[in-house]
């Protein structure tokens, strides 16, 4: 496949997952629902993985192409379907779904706020310097990363059993 088109796809893919989750984060965190922001990070997380899952699941049962196609690994049936749904994987996970799904963010807002004021360039004065537990943050981050996994796990799976023959 051409490597200018899968740039784009992945440009454009992520550019537009990026705003998807800009805009659920801002919902999910609004003062109709109220979420706090690792909380809306996890939500965002785990659905995105989902997603993905089903992305890697769905492309498995029609095509016969792996996760690792692209380095090769994929079943017979595959060999017309490898440019096309190629370069929809492109797009649409390592695009999409990567730019919807932010760990690194989630790292940051896990922070207590005394340490994230070390790393803001202007620190907000407001944040008291003692807050909760170094630990509140690192629970959740694990929670978040062990859902994501069952979620892309599961994603995965359920498009093999709804959409299998």
């Amino acid at each position: 496949m051409n490597s200018l088109l899968e740039i784009f796809a992945v440009m454009i893919g992520g550019g537009l997952g990026a705003i998807t989750r800009f805009a659920v984060d801002r919902r999910l965190k609004s003062s109709r629902v109220g979420m706090s922001p690792l909380t809306s990070l996890t939500v965002i997380n785990v659905a995105g993985s989902a997603a993905l899952g089903l992305l890697l699941g769905a492309t498995y049962v029609f095509t016969g192409m792996t996760p690792l196609a692209s380095q090769g690994e994929s079943l017979p049936k595959a060999s017309s379907y490898n440019s096309t749904v190629a370069l929809l994987i492109t797009f649409w996970g390592t695009g999409f779904c990567g730019g919807f799904t932010t760990f690194s963010t989630a790292i940051v807002e896990a922070l207590p706020p005394r340490f994230r004021s070390l790393i803001d360039a202007t620190p907000n004065l407001n944040h008291p310097t003692s807050g909760p537990s170094r630990w509140v943050g690192m629970r959740q981050l694990v929670v978040m990363t062990a859902a994501s996994i069952v979620a892309a796990l599961l994603g995965y799976v359920a498009a093999l059993l709804i959409m299998s023959p």
